[in-house]
């Protein structure tokens, strides 16, 4: 959480709003990918990028100050009785990978059960199901997902139904640290076998 992030998002709401071209829809979502190559390469593109010495995860941490900040920032609109979703949107199971790769595992579960302590109550996308465990195969059109971290519209016109819906198909409700200790729980057991089915294209991006 910071403020300079807070202000690039309100500056891509009011860019959208105004219709100004950004490559996104009216629900924020990226309808066309803003780049060509193939899947795979992007897959590669994202291991790289994560990975690397210098990669985006090498230096990440949980900032106590910003936690408190982010706390302190819910409080505010609680006050003023302002309803808001606190939702996580998925990623694909090889973003994971990179999170295990860089041992950020165990901060990962950590920042999970300090917003269940913040918030009371927030919707995690996450998981080892479909649509994210969608293949990541060479020669066909990904339909939910554009790289590792980033999904398309048609996923995220899917995560608005759920929110919408009383019976949620995919939806998990996190609500206390034991909710996330269960689907922590949940979610090793379904590595395994996800991980299993995937030999080959973790073998091709070297994260076996």
């Amino acid at each position: 959480f910071s403020w300079n992030m807070t202000k690039k998002s309100f500056l891509m709401i009011k860019n959208i709003l105004t219709h100004r071209h950004t490559g996104h829809t009216l629900k924020g979502f990226l309808e066309r990918p803003p780049f060509t190559a193939r899947a795979i390469t992007r897959f590669k593109n994202d291991t790289k990028y994560f990975l690397d010495q210098e990669g985006e995860l090498k230096n990440f941490f949980l900032d106590d100050k910003k936690i408190a900040n982010l706390r302190h920032t819910f409080s505010l609109l609680w006050k003023k009785n302002i309803k808001m979703t606190f939702v996580i949107l998925p990623v694909h199971p090889i973003y994971f990978e990179y999170i295990k790769k860089t041992g950020l595992q165990p901060t990962y579960h950590q920042w999970i059960k300090k917003m269940a302590n913040i918030l009371g109550k927030f919707y995690d996308f996450n998981g080892y199901h479909f649509p994210n465990t969608e293949p990541i195969n060479p020669d066909v059109k990904m339909q939910w997902f554009w790289d590792s971290h980033h999904i398309t519209k048609d996923y995220g016109d899917f995560i608005i139904e759920e929110l919408r819906s009383t019976r949620p198909i995919i939806r998990t409700t996190i609500s206390s640290t034991d909710d996330h200790s269960l689907r922590e729980k949940k979610d090793k057991t379904q590595r395994d076998i996800w991980m299993e089915r995937n030999k080959k294209i973790l073998k091709e991006l070297g994260l076996q």
